[in-house]
């Protein structure tokens, strides 16, 4: 995949443009444009990477609490929540489909467990 990128420095704001045949938007030279940039492209990929391998209920399982997770800790990184809900609700959705067995969890259990890994990190 190549990426291709323009500066613009003429004007007063600079922004930035990533273009390849995945990801096409344009992000402001700031530091959180540039993170959620980031984070877009990141998901995107991990979505990508997911859907060649095949999982089992256990794998499954992990990923929707890394999922949430990670939801936890990303939205207050990105500006527009949809976005991330949705290239989150991807990744779920991709394992779903190549698992040889779709059980998901309560998602009361999932809470939990995600809240037991915040009370450990601190």
């Amino acid at each position: 995949m190549m990426l291709n990128w323009m500066y613009d420095n003429m004007s007063t704001s600079s922004w930035l443009i990533v273009s390849s045949s995945i990801y096409d938007f344009v992000i402001d030279f700031k530091q959180e444009s540039v993170l959620a940039a980031v984070i877009k492209i990141g998901l995107k990929s991990l979505v990508e990477h997911l859907r060649v391998n095949v999982y089992s209920r256990n794998g499954l399982q992990q990923m929707q609490v890394d999922c949430l997770f990670l939801r936890g800790k990303l939205w207050a990184h990105v500006s527009d929540e949809h976005v991330l809900n949705t290239l989150i609700d991807d990744i779920v959705s991709s394992v779903v489909i190549q698992c040889q067995q779709p059980v998901l969890l309560d998602p009361k259990v999932a809470n939990e467990v995600c809240e037991l890994s915040d009370k450990q990190m601190e």
